[in-house]
């Protein structure tokens, strides 16, 4: 979150936008992180939602790579607080 923002809602959905260039619709808010993290020597609070996409990926400058792929076929270098969020939905 940036220090304007108001609420985790619509950092989510503004997130989405910036680093991947897509539109989303917010469906349900899953299970919330809290992670360490070494390579940036602190901590971090990680808020996932179920999201409906309503648009393509338009790649900007934060993307390095998107692809979408089913729950069940995620690939192995995915972050590790994306496996530990699918585990619920599976």
């Amino acid at each position: 979150m940036d220090e304007g923002d108001v609420n985790l809602e619509a950092c989510a959905i503004r997130e989405a936008k910036e680093e991947v260039g897509i539109e989303v619709e917010l469906i349900r808010p899953l299970r919330t992180l809290y992670v360490q993290r070494p390579d940036r020597d602190g901590s971090a609070i990680l808020v996932h939602y179920e999201a409906k996409r309503l648009t393509e990926v338009i790649p900007g400058p934060e993307t390095y790579a998107c692809n979408w792929f089913p729950v069940k076929e995620l690939p192995l270098d995915c972050a590790p607080n994306v496996y530990e969020i699918m585990k619920d939905l599976l």
